[in-house]
């Protein structure tokens, strides 16, 4: 019995033969062998390469089916691997309260004005502290082209919505920033 159950217990560890298949079914709690084999994958893959990378992890995050664990996963990696081809995808995450937060944290590194302009296009689709977020992930990313709508956000109702606002044109920094606050 017990060599039996150490081989059921191999046998649940064995990732897929792809291991973005099994990222597919990802919950957490399972095992991370297929996450440890693409994040093995991206060490391997020089910046230039990883467009391959980004596609697979996009056909994952896209799929329906896919549960909020392995998008979580996804993000994390597709602010790593990820160009403008993943930001769509990302956005559509932000008004989930749920991912809202992966999805910020893919977005803030990437280097593509596409990443910016979809967080300025949250603003208005998210509130509370989906709201908070989006307004910190627009001063991490110093995104000067925030600077009208968090100036009209220091006015908001919510004095957490209002700081947030006043310390992102603080990290933006540029002159409009400066004189909005």
């Amino acid at each position: 019995v017990a060599g039996a159950l150490a081989v059921a217990v191999v046998s649940a560890q064995q990732p897929a033969s792809d291991p973005y298949t099994a990222l597919a079914q990802y919950q957490f709690g399972q095992s991370r062998l297929p996450m440890a084999l693409i994040e093995e994958q991206i060490r391997k893959t020089a910046p230039a390469d990883y467009g391959a990378i980004e596609a697979k992890l996009l056909a994952v995050l896209k799929a329906p089916e896919t549960p909020k664990d392995a998008k979580r996963y996804i993000c994390r990696w597709l602010g790593i691997v990820g160009s403008a081809a993943c930001v769509p995808a990302v956005a559509g995450l932000l008004t989930d309260a749920e991912l809202s937060h992966p999805a910020r944290l893919a977005l803030e590194p990437l280097a593509v004005p596409e990443a910016g302009a979809a967080l300025r296009a949250a603003l208005p689709k998210v509130k509370g502290k989906l709201l908070v977020g989006v307004i910190a992930s627009l001063g991490v990313r110093r995104d000067a082209q925030a600077v009208t709508a968090l100036n009209e956000l220091i006015k908001d109702g919510d004095p957490l919505v209002a700081g947030t606002a006043i310390a992102a044109l603080g990290q933006i920094g540029s002159a409009p920033a400066a004189e909005a606050l």
